[in-house]
């Protein structure tokens, strides 16, 4: 099954494993990954954030308090 996939492997996805084309592949690979991996974190934290300020604002409305956040007057 194997030998399949190679003679269906153009000659680029099909280097020598030691080659240097093939480590700057993989290092490439692992680069992206690593790049998408901190981007979806800013996201889950960028989420998360907006969860915890709705909660907040949803337990100070119930508690009768106003609103405090950006553009919100303080009012003593």
């Amino acid at each position: 099954m194997n030998a399949f996939f190679n003679l269906l492997a153009c000659p680029t996805c099909r280097v020598d494993p030691g080659s240097a084309i093939n480590q700057a592949t993989n290092g490439a690979v692992f680069v992206m990954l690593g790049v998408m991996a901190v981007v979806f974190g800013g996201f889950l934290a960028l989420a998360i954030n907006f969860a915890r300020r709705q909660r907040a604002i949803g337990e100070a409305s119930l508690a009768g308090a106003p609103p405090v956040g950006p553009g919100t007057p303080s009012v003593p």
